[in-house]
């Protein structure tokens, strides 16, 4: 998709740009799916929260320019953050 200039996904008809720094609508799709997770799966909500203050680590490689919305373990971490708050 690169190489085509090609930098935006679509969800519900509507184009987003899917590798860029900010937190645009990409990352806010991603955040909320990811919070879906969490609120439709008890037990991924207790295992997030069974990790403590540990720092999430992707088990693979990640570029340092990745977009926010890549970083699903700082999403997670933020959103172990808010359910904290919410005990």
């Amino acid at each position: 998709m690169n190489a085509l200039g090609i930098d935006w996904v679509t969800f519900e008809g509507k184009q987003m740009k899917y590798w860029t720094q900010e937190k645009g609508d990409h990352y806010k799709l991603i955040v909320e799916a990811t919070w879906g997770k969490v609120r439709q799966n008890p037990e991924v909500r207790e295992v997030l929260l069974s990790t403590g203050d540990l720092t999430l680590r992707p088990d693979h490689h990640q570029a340092k320019d990745a977009p926010p919305a890549w970083r699903y373990c700082k999403i997670l971490m933020t959103i172990r953050s808010e359910l904290r708050k919410r005990r």
